[in-house]
């Protein structure tokens, strides 16, 4: 699926800016703006991920327990990490805030409207392309 793929894209691309920006610090510089209690509890996510899958042998990164909004807000604060990769800023949120919306739908198996379905595709394609991911 586009928005998965879309997803783990933006996720790639974070953890890469933030590393070269912060170095060793990077998870200290996300905990600091998503904020003790959504850091927490996305700790607590890949915690409980890991109790559950004691098999495998890698650890997938933190990031990969992070919902859409919350990469998004990783985005926003550090805008200047991001901006030659991204299209401006305030289209970005746009496309995010239908992303996000139709992301939760999906995960609650809630009815979308195909023109969301449609939005959401349109503005998945627009922003891999972004990414250089056809």
């Amino acid at each position: 699926m586009k928005l998965q793929r879309l997803e783990r894209a933006l996720r790639e691309l974070i953890q890469k800016r933030y590393d070269e920006e912060f170095r060793g610090r990077s998870w200290e510089r996300m905990r600091q703006h998503l904020g003790a209690t959504e850091a927490t509890q996305l700790e607590e996510r890949a915690s409980s991920w890991a109790r559950t899958h004691a098999n495998q042998s890698e650890r997938p990164p933190l990031l990969d327990f992070a919902y859409l909004g919350q990469l998004m807000s990783l985005i926003n604060r550090e805008w200047r990490l991001f901006a030659q990769d991204l299209p401006e800023k305030r289209q970005l949120q746009m496309w995010m805030d239908v992303l996000v919306s139709v992301r939760n739908d999906i995960a609650h198996s809630r009815l979308l409207s195909d023109i969301d379905l449609r939005k959401a595709d349109v503005f998945c394609d627009d922003l891999l392309r972004y990414l250089g991911l056809p």
